[in-house]
């Protein structure tokens, strides 16, 4: 099984259109939907408001590389260059 804590560092107030674009375009509800997906959840920090944290669970390595390959996955990329400032993904294989 494999574990991403991903945290998203936004441009200053733009935590909240992130999120918004994220649900519009269906990135949580496709990932969830996709075979070997076991978790993905979005957290607001309490302590920056420009940061949101993304917690992924997959079954396997091919399931994480399916997941690139995905509409939903590759309409997210625009919206990086848009919102973000900085991503940091920090990977446990369990």
């Amino acid at each position: 099984m494999i574990l991403l804590q991903v945290t998203y560092s936004l441009l200053p107030g733009k935590r909240d259109a992130f999120y918004e674009a994220l649900n519009r375009i269906g990135v949580g509800e496709g990932s969830r939907a996709e075979a070997g997906n076991l978790q993905y959840e979005y957290f607001f920090s309490a302590e920056d408001p420009d940061k949101l944290m993304l917690i992924e669970r997959w079954e396997s390595q091919e399931a994480l590389d399916l997941h690139k390959e995905m509409p939903h996955f590759k309409a997210l990329q625009p919206l990086k260059a848009e919102f973000l400032k900085d991503t940091e993904i920090k990977r446990f294989d369990l």
